[in-house]
Formats: structure tokens, C-alpha cells, sequence
């Protein structure tokens, strides 16, 4: 590697590493996600807002994780019910169950951008949007009627949000408690519409709020704006129980785990833990019941001396001296083919020479060896001392040869 590619080398590895750190020392951009989430403390999450009631109604602001048609036909006594989400867009059955108890002299307050159909449509509300023709951002301007509780001029909250209004009211029916107006080049506003609404329901009512950002973390935390959201909050009765929706939420946490559904029912999840220890036993007591020593396998001996000492055996108790030597002139003859690759058909003084010489030893005493063997061959009877110094020489011939005994 040349001097020139090592620096552009140590150039580019300087390079990255600024990249990397200026990306990791950068700072994160807001997040501006419409969660209305009472953990999220982004700016646009109800952290700051939960936690103030909380401190102020304290026991009696209870947090609901299920849709209303599961929780308010069984656990919820009277009260409010408070619904802050962008969108608020209930069934068929949640809108009955939810209609059913505020007509029995109970409260729901909404706030959202937006609300389902069969919602407006019960209760005679036509919603709309402002909109300018000549660019797409609205920035809201809101205000109260009330004397006693409108601020001294409207609050502008000077970021791009949908900016909604009833279009269509019952003036002998419904009351109108605030306005809202769409910001444009500077001091020109849209004409105000109506954004807060209070509409009877037989017993009960329902409070209509269309600005739900003056709710969340970065709007409570204005000191100059947060005034608008406790004179919006004032409307509500504060004798009886607040119910504060978890479900009806865009930032709401989902369980991913399949296991949730049955951990959300009792007897579900009580079938699920006898399942789990009942197998947890099943393992211990069935594996421990089936266990066995594993048997050890000796490997296999070599038999071969055994053998040796059976078959000589058989041969000294039988006496039969001519037979055994037969078995030693053929072992000894088998030791000079394939030790010392000598043909064994003819012996004559050639074998006799050829042997000595790949030996090592003199002709003269191969062919001594080898004249025993043939005057034993000879002999009618062979006794138990003559087999024995036969063994020996030819142990002394294979000694020259190999070294060894």
C-alpha cells in the first residue's frame, strides 16, 4: 500500500467516525404523533394532563382499559366519562351502551377532531372543517362564551391543526359554550363557529369539544394557554366518579403476545398455568420413571492366546508328538515365505544358501536346523525333549532374525 492510499485511508476512517458522531450527538426530532396517551410525555400526550387530575380527584378518577358496552353495563356507577383522542369513532353497540348510561343522568365529554357518523346522526350534529383555498395549514383560535370564564381574547395556538366546528345545530336544544376561528396573515380570522358544545341526552348530557390539542403535554405546558384548558375542564361535574378512557387512544399499547387474550380471562388464564405445571410434572415424574443405567460394553480380548493353549493342550494330552510337529515344521515353513519371501517346495542346499544369506546366519547351520526337522520327521517315535530343543532352535533362528523371542 502506497503512502498515498494509507492517508486517503486514514482520511476516509476520520470521515466516518465524524459522521457517526455527529448523527449520535444530534438531537432527536420532536415527535409530534397524535398519541393522547396518559404515559406518552410527548408533546402531543396527555402525561401532564392525567397526572393533574389524578392529583385533584385523586380515588375518584378511574382509569378504563376496555371499550365502554364492556365496562359500563357491569362496573361503572354514575359519573363522567371522558373521551380526548383525535378521532372518536364508536360502533353501533359501544354507542348504545355508551347512550343507555348517560341517559340514566350521567356525563360523557368528548373531544376529538373527529366523530363517527351514527354519533352525529343520533344527535342531530353536522361537523366541518375550516379550510383556505390558498394554502394548507390552519392554526386554531379558540374561545369561551361565558363571561365569567372567557379569557380576555382568543387563544392562538400557533402550530398547523385541524381546526373543526358544528355546522349544524338544534339552537333550542343544545348549548353553545365556545367558538373557535381559523388563523390567516396575521390578524385576519375566519368567522367564528361553534366548537364547544353541550347537548341533553334524556337525564344526562353530552359536552362536544372539536380542539383536542389544548389538552395534551406541550398546550398544558404554555403558561400562557393552560388557563383555556381548566376553564374547559370546569363544565364537567367533579361530585361524582371521572372515568378516564385508555382504549378510545391512537398511541394505545398493544399486546403482541397471542398469550394476551388468554391472560385477559380468568378462568383462560388459570388453564393455561394447570396446563403448564401439569406438563412441568408429566416430565419430571415420566423422565425420572424411564431412566435406565446405560450398561457398560467391555470391548472385545484378544482370544488368540487362549486358543493357542486349548489346541496344544489337546494335542500333549492326546500324546500325539507326530502331530505337533507337523503343526511346527508347517508354522516354521510359513515364517520363511513371508518373512524372508523364500519359496518353501524344494528344499535343497540353494533354499539352504538363499535362506542363510536373508538371514544372516552361515548355510552351514540352516541346514543343521533343517536336518532335525527331517530326522525327527524320520523317527518312529518322537519324545517330549526332542519337540522342546527343536522349539528352541528355531526360536534362536527367529531371534537372529527379528530381534526378539
Amino acid at each position: 500500500m502506497s503512502n498515498f492510499q494509507k492517508i486517503a485511508f486514514v482520511f476516509f476512517l476520520v470521515l466516518i467516525g465524524l459522521l457517526v458522531y455527529v448523527e449520535a450527538t444530534k438531537p432527536l426530532p420532536v415527535n409530534w404523533y397524535p398519541s393522547y396517551n396518559k404515559n406518552d410525555k410527548i408533546p402531543l400526550g396527555t402525561f401532564v394532563l392525567h397526572d393533574l387530575l389524578e392529583n385533584h380527584f385523586r380515588e375518584n378518577l378511574i382509569d378504563v382499559n376496555k371499550p365502554p358496552y364492556l365496562y359500563l353495563e357491569v362496573e361503572a356507577p354514575a359519573g363522567t366519562y371522558v373521551f380526548i383522542n383525535n378521532n372518536l369513532m364508536f360502533d353501533d353497540v359501544e354507542l348504545e351502551s355508551l347512550l343507555t348510561w348517560t341517559a340514566k343522568g350521567n356525563t360523557v365529554f368528548l373531544s376529538a377532531n373527529n366523530y363517527s357518523k351514527n354519533l352525529l346522526d343520533t344527535l342531530g350534529l353536522d361537523l366541518k372543517n375550516f379550510f383556505f383555498y390558498n394554502r394548507f395549514q390552519t392554526q386554531p383560535v379558540l374561545s369561551l362564551v361565558d363571561k365569567t370564564l372567557k379569557p380576555s381574547e382568543g387563544v392562538h395556538i400557533e402550530r398547523n391543526f385541524r381546526v373543526s366546528y358544528f355546522n349544524v345545530i338544534d339552537t333550542l336544544a343544545h348549548r353553545v359554550l365556545g367558538f373557535s376561528q381559523a388563523f390567516e396573515e396575521e390578524s385576519i380570522l375566519k368567522k367564528a363557529e361553534v366548537n364547544f358544545l353541550k347537548v341533553p341526552f334524556e337525564n344526562g348530557q353530552i359536552y362536544f369539544y372539536n380542539q383536542p390539542e389544548i389538552f395534551t403535554n406541550f398546550f398544558l405546558l404554555d403558561p400562557s394557554k393552560k388557563h383555556l384548558t381548566a376553564k374547559v375542564l370546569s363544565y364537567i361535574n367533579s361530585d361524582g366518579s371521572i372515568y378516564w378512557d385508555n382504549y378510545y387512544k391512537t398511541g394505545r399499547r398493544e399486546d403482541a403476545s397471542p398469550l394476551h387474550i388468554l391472560f385477559k380471562t380468568r378462568s383462560l388464564k388459570w388453564a393455561y398455568y394447570t396446563l403448564l405445571i401439569g406438563v412441568l410434572l408429566f416430565v419430571l415424574f415420566n423422565g425420572k420413571r424411564k431412566q435406565r443405567p446405560i450398561p457398560i460394553v467391555e470391548p472385545l480380548t484378544n482370544k488368540t492366546f487362549e486358543y493357542t493353549q486349548t489346541i496344544s493342550g489337546i494335542y500333549r494330552d492326546t500324546k500325539d508328538n507326530r502331530a505337533i510337529l507337523r503343526k511346527i515344521t508347517a508354522q516354521f515353513l510359513e515364517y520363511i515365505r513371508v518373512k524372508l519371501r523364500v519359496e518353501t517346495n524344494v528344499i535343497n542346499n540353494l533354499f539352504f544358501s538363499e535362506v542363510a544369506s536373508k538371514s544372516s546366519q552361515e548355510t552351514s547351520e540352516t541346514k543343521a536346523l533343517f536336518d532335525t526337522l527331517k530326522k525327527l520327521e524320520n523317527n518312529s517315535s518322537i519324545t517330549d525333549k526332542e519337540l522342546i530343543e527343536l522349539l528352541n532352535k528355531i526360536n534362536e533362528f527367529k531371534t537372529k532374525i527379528d530381534g526378539k523371542h
